[in-house]
């Protein structure tokens, strides 16, 4: 086959396909074939995004089944600790019930052979021995206080009624019981209206009592005592504020003067036990709230509590 034969033969076939894709087009096939083609791309990038959604699911799955996990492993550490706690705190208020109980008898029988050497030598002229006996009879009535005190922190966190408590009632009753001290002191009470709390209501007097008697208490000679009292609604509690003019506390010891015994300040310059702080925070813990101090060494402080608005009685 010459040149011209083989021109004219792919000619030929040429002219044959493009009849074949005119037939195509005529009858829509090519326009088929091109939007299955695109159908097929569309359905293989769907099936590609699929695929990646069920793998980051599947990462979802197993980072929320870690997560939870974990949740469980802390909550089972919780549940223990609570357990712990529960149990080392009848403890501790069955010790301190006890203890308190058993100091009482050897504490009566001091006294009372103290009273027997005071009338046996109350001609003596030996001074020493007053001064001695003073020593041992101050030593005493400190150690009734302290056990008078103890046994009352034990008592905290037994099973009692809670009840609907009044707080300004209960306010009205401790500025009675400290009638002698407010009028000796010239003490400033002011207080907005109070809320009535679901709580025990020996522990909500308890708790005004100590607040109130340490602002007394902690001022400088010669200062008149000044304590506000106020309160506000939360959405779940309410927030009580007990704020007095008083020496005020260093930041540092914030915390502490929450803890049993822990005291900032001699005897001598202010009497006390070191329980009663400790005892506000008790009753506070017990009726699930909070309690803090915001306070400026000079510039008195505020202490602040918070009481849920909502308990379950008993």
């Amino acid at each position: 086959m010459n040149e011209a034969e083989k021109i004219n033969s792919k000619l030929a076939e040429a002219q044959e396909k493009i009849k074949i894709l005119e037939k195509m087009v005529e009858d829509r096939t090519l326009v088929w074939y091109s939007e299955k083609l695109e159908r097929q791309k569309q359905q293989a990038r769907i099936d590609e995004l699929v695929a990646k959604e069920f793998a980051e699911q599947e990462i979802v799955q197993k980072a929320l089944i870690n997560i939870m996990q974990d949740i469980k492993a802390e909550k089972q550490k919780v549940d223990m600790a609570n357990k712990q706690y529960i149990l080392i705190n009848k403890e501790l208020e069955q010790f301190a019930f006890v203890a308190s109980h058993d100091f009482q008898e050897p504490l009566r029988t001091i006294t009372n052979f103290i009273e027997l050497l005071e009338k046996k030598f109350s001609n003596s002229e030996d001074k020493s021995i007053h001064i001695y006996m003073k020593f041992i009879t101050d030593a005493a009535a400190k150690m009734r206080v302290i056990i008078r005190d103890l046994l009352d922190f034990s008592y905290i966190g037994n099973i009692r009624e809670k009840v609907s408590v009044d707080c300004n009632k209960t306010l009205q009753e401790v500025k009675e019981s400290l009638d002698f001290k407010i009028r000796e002191t010239g003490l400033n009470i002011k207080s907005t209206w109070l809320p009535t709390v679901e709580a025990n209501e020996g522990d909500m007097t308890q708790l005004f009592m100590n607040l109130i008697t340490n602002g007394i208490k902690y001022q400088k000679n010669g200062n008149t005592p000044e304590i506000d009292i106020s309160f506000e609604e939360k959405n779940d509690d309410f927030l009580f504020r007990f704020s007095d003019n008083g020496i005020g506390i260093e930041p540092q010891y914030f915390e502490r003067i929450f803890i049993l015994f822990q005291r900032l300040h001699k005897v001598s310059e202010y009497p006390g036990t070191g329980i009663g702080l400790a005892t506000c925070k008790k009753i506070v813990d017990c009726n699930n709230g909070k309690i803090w101090v915001e306070s400026e060494k000079g510039k008195g402080s505020s202490f602040f509590f918070t009481i849920p608005k909502h308990v379950e009685r008993n």
